[in-house]
Order: C-alpha cells, then sequence, then structure tokens
C-alpha cells in the first residue's frame, strides 16, 4: 500500500464533496451556481497538480494515455480564466466612455463530472486513493 500525500487526500475529498451537491442540485432541477462551478474546476486543477508527478513521466503508461486522451492538462490550465471586454463609446460632447466588462469562462460541467472521476481511477490504480469513508465520518478529517 502506498503512502498517499495529505495534501492530495483533502483535495480529493473535497472533489468528492463539491461533485455530490452538485448532482444533487441537477437532481432537484435547479442549476449550478457559478461559484459551485468554479470552486469543482479549481478542485480538480488541484487534484491533477497532485496526481501529475505520479503519472506525468511515470511508468505507468495507460494511466498516462489517459491523462493526454482526456487532455487532463487542459482542465488545470483553464481553471479560473477570465476575458475582458472593453467597449468604448462616444456621448454627447463628445465624451468618451470605456466600460469594461468581465467573463469568467468555465470548462462544461460533463467534462469536469467525467475528468473527476478519471482523476478518482487514475488515484485508485496508484494506491493513492484516500479512505473516503474515513473522512466523511470525521468531519473531512484525513488521518
Amino acid at each position: 500500500m502506498k503512502v498517499y500525500d495529505e495534501t492530495l487526500a483533502r483535495a480529493i475529498f473535497e472533489m468528492h464533496e463539491l461533485r455530490s451537491d452538485i448532482r444533487s442540485h441537477l437532481a432537484a432541477g435547479k442549476g449550478i451556481p457559478d461559484s459551485k462551478h468554479g470552486e469543482f474546476e479549481s478542485v480538480i486543477a488541484e487534484v491533477i497538480d497532485e496526481l501529475r508527478p505520479h503519472v506525468v513521466g511515470g511508468d505507468v503508461s495507460e494511466l498516462a494515455a489517459l491523462w493526454e486522451k482526456y487532455n487532463v492538462e487542459y482542465i488545470a490550465r483553464f481553471d479560473a480564466r477570465t476575458t475582458v471586454r472593453e467597449e468604448t463609446t462616444t456621448g454627447g460632447y463628445g465624451i468618451t466612455q470605456t466600460n469594461q466588462e468581465v467573463e469568467i469562462s468555465r470548462v462544461d460541467m460533463q467534462v469536469l463530472m467525467k475528468v473527476s472521476q478519471l482523476l478518482d481511477r487514475i488515484a485508485k490504480e496508484l494506491g493513492l486513493m484516500p479512505d473516503t469513508d474515513k473522512a466523511s465520518r470525521s468531519g473531512g478529517k484525513i488521518s
């Protein structure tokens, strides 16, 4: 049995909690709040960062192939991407006004759900999956 990193264990636990919460929202016919979508995207990026050293350049070619197939690095780079749009208008008396609008781009929720499941599989196959049942019973603390 491999010893897993506590940071990875916490990130996986949080990913599971958010995934469950998102499924509950969807089952209730509610939309996913943008903040929840952003949290899920962010925690997936954290899990990717923690798993990367075990997969990329490692000797587990099947997992590295899955990592490439699902373009996992793209998700990590996409976290919290913003676009600023500027619009300049000229009003009465020749006064120019510039308005900025910030738009946050998000990875599609279905893609995030699939990638989170792939990350579970990778962590499990590497022996890095924490005991999430133990964590949920202890209020999120993984020992």
